[in-house]
């Protein structure tokens, strides 16, 4: 009697000790999973800081150092403007409206053909260069410069425009087929005028664009705040566009 009594009290010990047991594990799961949860709350959070912590207001008046008076009004004359077929064309528009003043006047449709070209949108500035490279042919070479400083920006401007050459860059601009937001888009500086402090901008949208140097400046630097679509953000955060992305042509 005593033995079966104590055999008893041994099973509920043990099955005490296992519902004890399973509890703790239980326990532990929630813990994990709630540290999992925990770590990719704060991943998130980090990660939208840090996409974000770059934007700013549209015009956040990006300054300029360069003493204006050193450099002379210049417009290059009979530049064709041309506009792109699409949302995702104004790369290899941009290459044609420039082959057209330096070259040949050809379509879009016409270069594509005669370079084999691929139509697809979002360029980077190496796809621009060789693209560009490609079609200008061997008389000319093109350099690509990203991130450079604004004096730098102006000052290639200026030299490119004094020796009649046009500046393709890459910038933030209005986008029409996405009202109100703003688009990484690549244009043509044809123009500056030092009197009034204005670039002149051939845009692909099929227009001229007359900007201050200041909004001029705050679009080579990518500057939309949050204009710009989701993901362009993201390639700007990590690097893959950069600010103040500009073309110069040299004849060889």
């Amino acid at each position: 009697m005593r033995r079966a009594e104590g055999c008893e009290a041994r099973r509920r010990q043990a099955r005490g000790f296992a519902g004890e047991n399973a509890n703790l594990r239980r326990w532990g799961m929630v813990t994990r999973k709630d540290l999992f949860i925990l770590i990719f709350f704060v991943f998130i959070i980090f990660s939208v800081v840090f996409l974000f912590s770059g934007c700013k207001n549209l015009n956040p008046l990006v300054g300029y150092e360069d003493d204006l008076d050193s450099y002379q009004t210049k417009v290059l004359r009979d530049f064709l403007i041309k506009t792109q077929s699409n949302e995702y064309t104004c790369g290899i528009t941009s290459i044609t409206m420039v082959n057209a003043y330096l070259n040949e006047d050809y379509t879009v449709e016409e270069l594509i053909d005669k370079y084999d070209l691929s139509l697809k949108g979002g360029m980077t500035s190496s796809d621009f260069r060789d693209q560009l490279n490609t079609i200008l042919g061997d008389g000319y070479g093109v350099r690509v410069y990203e991130n450079i400083s604004n004096s730098s920006v102006l000052d290639y401007i200026n030299c490119q425009l004094g020796q009649g050459l046009p500046v393709p860059v890459f910038y933030v601009a209005p986008n029409p087929y996405n009202k109100p937001k703003y688009d990484i888009h690549s244009s043509v500086v044809i123009g500056i005028n030092c009197e009034n402090e204005t670039v002149q901008v051939a845009n692909p949208y099929g227009y001229v664009e007359d900007l201050t140097l200041t909004i001029f400046l705050n679009r080579m630097n990518l500057l939309a705040g949050d204009l710009l679509p989701f993901m362009q953000t993201i390639n700007i955060r990590l690097g893959i566009v950069k600010p103040n992305t500009i073309f110069l042509i040299n004849e060889k």
